[in-house]
């Protein structure tokens, strides 16, 4: 496939407080991404170059959100996402209440832009 998304699995290092096990609970469920939301999240994706250059990257204006609208061209192309429970990713949680407030930030200024610029 030239467009895959991996499973991610949240780890915390240390002991694991409540914003961690929040944010493990909370946060990138890949799987329904894919089925639901058509577009694989940054950190779960594997593409082939062939891709990349048939559709573009990733457009770098974008605060956040770049994986949906890379998602969305992709889909415009005619090609299929796949998610794929066999290839995991292991990525760390957010284990402050600062850093889940920097991400919902961030991911809330990416959607107003991509409101905004790709209507």
């Amino acid at each position: 496939a030239a467009y895959l998304a991996c499973d991610v699995r949240l780890f915390t290092t240390g002991d694991e407080g409540t914003v961690a096990k929040y944010n493990r609970l909370k946060d990138l469920n890949v799987q329904r991404f894919v089925e639901e939301l058509s577009f694989g999240p940054t950190c779960s994706l594997v593409v082939t170059r062939t891709l990349l250059e048939d559709v573009g990257g990733f457009d770098a204006r974008l605060r956040s959100s770049g994986d949906v609208e890379f998602g969305n061209r992709v889909a415009a192309s005619g090609r299929e996402l796949r998610y794929t429970p066999d290839i995991v990713v292991y990525h760390p949680t957010r284990t402050t209440l600062g850093a889940l407030l920097r991400k919902s930030r961030r991911v809330g200024r990416g959607k107003t832009q991509l409101r905004r610029d790709y209507p």
